[in-house]
């Protein structure tokens, strides 16, 4: 039976991006949502923190700046959506793709030597040891396998925080060691908080802080790779996209991407807020960015005071589908629940 493969780092510089004044320091628990952090390999049961350190600087910021990366399906679709003039200026649509320069005011970056011992998650030998406690889990997650995608996939939080929950359990190892999802190039390191950790973790010895600014060499190949752009700079024209062909629909429960999806279910065109499903699925697509498109997630709410800034909202459906549980009607075939 194959074990679990362990790195063995001693005193390995690693970077990281966090908040004044202390960017290593543990997220205090009032931060949690019912409990939990919901980061890649934070704690499922919500019993211990996780912190995030990268092998470069590039690495950390290209996890924290994707979810600024502008999505050509949204965009396209939600900005078809007419705003009346007083919905804009109560909820102010900020462009996709755009990141504000007030971004960098709480933040710093930080370097640190790692010491050590982790879970490296993604070898042949880890993956058959745990493929046995999780292939059920992927499966039940629409994954195809529980392999080195699956633990890349950023809508598999449940399965790779459920990994970090078994590897603290039944180890003694420090935290995980994994390869971002932007390149096999960028490796990074979530460290467990145990219990003789004090307001740091011990595996951190050296710590320096580093000023973090829009010139900086790694926060501008960041913005170069993932296609972002300053608030205050101008906006280039945005470039022409083939249209989508058509895709045929997938088996019934067969993990397919996004275009796949869309394309099988709408193979007229996009998702229409002129149908329950159209609407629920423009909704669903919203929620991957509600600050930027929190006017139209209001206007396809029926009541849009009950999910306040629609951000729990996100985290509790992140890794779910519009259509993973439709409920069929009978009397109204026409239609599709939840």
């Amino acid at each position: 039976m194959p074990d679990l493969t362990v790195d063995a780092p001693r005193r390995l510089v690693v970077s990281r991006v966090g908040y004044k004044p202390e960017p290593w320091a543990w997220v205090g628990w009032e931060w949690a949502t019912d409990g939990r952090f919901h980061g890649r390999w934070d704690d499922f049961d919500g019993n211990f923190r996780t912190i995030y350190a990268g092998s470069t600087l590039l690495a950390c910021l290209l996890e924290l700046l994707a979810d600024f990366r502008p999505d050509p399906r949204v965009t396209q679709v939600l900005d078809d959506i007419d705003v009346d003039d007083d919905d804009e200026a109560i909820y102010p649509t900020s462009p996709s793709g755009v990141l504000d320069p007030s971004w960098l005011e709480p933040r710093s970056a930080a370097t640190a030597k790692l010491s050590g011992r982790f879970c490296s998650v993604a070898t042949s030998d880890s993956l058959a040891t745990l493929h046995p406690q999780f292939v059920g889990l992927a499966l039940q997650l629409g994954l195809e396998d529980f392999d080195a995608s699956a633990l890349k996939d950023s809508g598999a939080r449940r399965l790779t925080q459920s990994v970090a929950s078994h590897v603290y359990a039944i180890t003694n190892l420090d935290g995980v060691r994994f390869a971002s999802r932007h390149g096999d190039d960028l490796v990074l390191w979530a460290i467990f908080e145990r219990p003789e950790d004090g307001t740091l973790s011990a595996c951190l010895s050296g710590l320096e802080h580093h000023d973090l600014t829009r010139e900086h060499p790694a926060m501008r190949r960041a913005i170069e790779l993932l296609g972002l752009r300053w608030s205050d700079e101008p906006n280039p024209t945005p470039a022409t996209t083939e249209s989508r062909t058509e895709a045929a629909a997938p088996l019934p429960l067969v993990h397919a991407a996004a275009d796949d999806a869309l394309a099988a279910t709408y193979p007229d065109g996009e998702a229409s807020p002129e149908t329950p499903v159209g609407a629920a699925t423009l909704w669903w697509l919203a929620l991957g960015d509600p600050d930027h498109y929190r006017t139209a997630l209001s206007q396809l709410s029926a009541d849009a005071s009950v999910w306040g800034d629609f951000l729990k909202t996100r985290e509790t459906l992140r890794g779910l589908s519009i259509m993973q549980h439709p409920i069929y009607s009978d009397e109204r075939p026409g239609e599709l629940a939840q």
